[in-house]
């Protein structure tokens, strides 16, 4: 082999590698990329809000009203990284006025709205599952 006859073996060589990586790149972990405001990560931030709600209130965990409705709204992604994503939002909470039923009235109609400044952060675990932890509620 000439000395061309390398450079040119060479430069195919890393051309090749460039390429390879140009494409596959963009598809490592995408399964796994966290998203502030995907519904996965919506319907974590609901039940995490669900279980503080029955704790403030001291309801049984199988307490369930159909009033209590939860929404995020303004969700801000501060941070993101591969495994990792650190988020803002609005949380908006309607639900009962009275969720213990210690009205002086049965049913108690009134309903209560709420919005709460939380920041959340989401994470894979090793096996894949969404893991959340929220703050501000």
């Amino acid at each position: 082999m000439t000395k061309t006859t390398v450079s040119k073996c060479f430069a195919r060589n890393v051309l090749s590698t460039a390429m390879v990586f140009a494409v596959t790149a963009p598809l490592m972990g995408c399964g796994n990329q966290l998203d502030c405001s995907a519904d996965e990560a919506r319907q974590l931030i609901y039940q995490i809000a669900g279980k503080r709600y029955r704790d403030i209130f001291a309801l049984p965990d199988d307490w369930t009203h159909p009033d209590l409705k939860f929404s995020l709204v303004d969700i801000i992604t501060r941070e993101k990284g591969q495994n990792k994503a650190l988020c803002a939002a609005t949380l908006h909470l309607t639900g009962p006025a009275d969720p213990q039923g210690k009205a002086s009235f049965v049913p108690d109609p009134r309903v209560v709205e709420r919005d709460n400044e939380i920041t959340y952060q989401l994470e894979r675990t090793d096996d894949g599952r969404l893991y959340g932890r929220m703050y501000g509620f």
